[in-house]
C-alpha cells in the first residue's frame, strides 16, 4: 500500500479573488442603487408635501379635523360628484 502523502500548506493572502471582486461589485451597485431610489422617493415625497405643511403647519400632523366623504369631496373639487355605483 502506498503511503499518503501530507500536502504543501497553501500560502494565505489576503488578496480577494475575481469572483469575490465580481459578487462585492455587484452587491455595491445594488445597495448604491437601493439608496438612490429611495432618497429619490424622500426627496418627491418631501417637496409634494411641502405645500400641505406650509399651509397648515405643524397642526397637519397633530391637530384632528373630522371630514365626512361629503365634506372631504366638496374640498378637493367643489364642482365634481363622485358616485359609489
Amino acid at each position: 500500500m502506498a503511503e499518503k502523502q501530507i500536502p504543501a500548506p497553501r500560502t494565505i493572502t489576503t488578496k480577494p479573488r475575481t469572483s469575490d471582486k465580481i459578487f462585492r461589485g455587484v452587491i455595491f451597485a445594488g445597495a448604491l442603487s437601493s439608496l438612490v431610489i429611495l432618497a429619490a422617493i424622500a426627496i418627491f415625497l418631501g417637496l409634494r408635501g411641502f405645500e400641505i405643511h406650509a399651509r397648515e403647519g405643524l397642526s397637519f400632523v397633530t391637530g384632528y379635523e373630522g371630514y365626512s366623504s361629503h365634506q372631504f369631496h366638496k374640498l378637493m373639487d367643489p364642482h365634481q360628484e363622485f358616485h359609489l355605483c
